[in-house]
């Protein structure tokens, strides 16, 4: 690689929520820029400066050493790869574009490789937008459509509840509900949230939405 290429976490750009975003920085010939890594940002404890990749913490682990924190708040291990699978596609698609000005015979800047690494990224971003229209969500709305003359209603009802409490997860948390991060991390997780969720009835009562055996199947 020509150009110097370094991954932070850039905490004196700390969020109010207390998570830090994560940069990379590219130099060439001294003058360095700094680009966001896919707007991804987390938690100091969850990111390891010396290998410059964000760490796994065991959700046990995590609630001790981040008691302040909600479970949702808490990071899956697919979570942190995906963090980590960005950074390393960052690398190979920066290699890439210095490949690229050299096989051309062009010079470059760091300035011309990171706004070809922003075009690179719009594009990929464009790409996942389209892909995201297959969430879990797509994926039940179309199985209600498809059985809804073969399978009874109470069944159906099913399907449409899980439905509401996933939305409602992911409303709640931001995280994403898709098939590649549904894990026993992600149940655990969902889990707590429905025991969590509570109901307010008129008389401005509240009480559990859902109760335990039905949590449970």
């Amino acid at each position: 690689m020509v150009g110097t290429l370094n991954f932070v976490l850039r905490t004196q750009k700390t969020l109010k929520n207390g998570k830090a975003p994560i940069y990379l920085t590219y130099s060439i010939h001294r003058v360095r820029i700094f680009y966001s890594i896919n707007k991804h940002s987390i938690y100091a404890d969850y990111w390891d400066a010396d290998s410059q990749r964000a760490k796994y913490i065991p959700q046990r682990e995590a609630r001790k050493l981040l008691p302040h924190l909600s479970v949702h708040d808490l990071l899956t291990e697919t979570e942190i790869n995906n963090i980590n699978d960005d950074i390393d596609s960052t690398k190979v698609c920066i290699q890439d574009i210095e490949n690229k000005f050299e096989a051309l015979k062009k010079r470059f800047s760091s300035q011309m490789v990171i706004d070809e690494l922003k075009l690179n990224d719009a594009v990929n971003t464009i790409t996942k937008k389209e892909e995201a229209t297959g969430l879990v969500f797509d994926f039940i709305d179309q199985y209600l459509i498809e059985n809804e003359a073969t399978r009874e209603k109470g069944s159906l009802s099913v399907y449409k509840s899980v439905k509401n409490h996933l939305q409602a997860y992911q409303e709640t948390t931001g995280h994403k509900v898709t098939f590649e991060k549904i894990d026993y991390a992600f149940f655990q997780k969902f889990q707590t949230f429905l025991i969590n969720r509570i109901k307010t009835d008129k008389q401005g009562n509240t009480s559990p939405m859902l109760n335990n055996t039905t949590i449970a199947k």
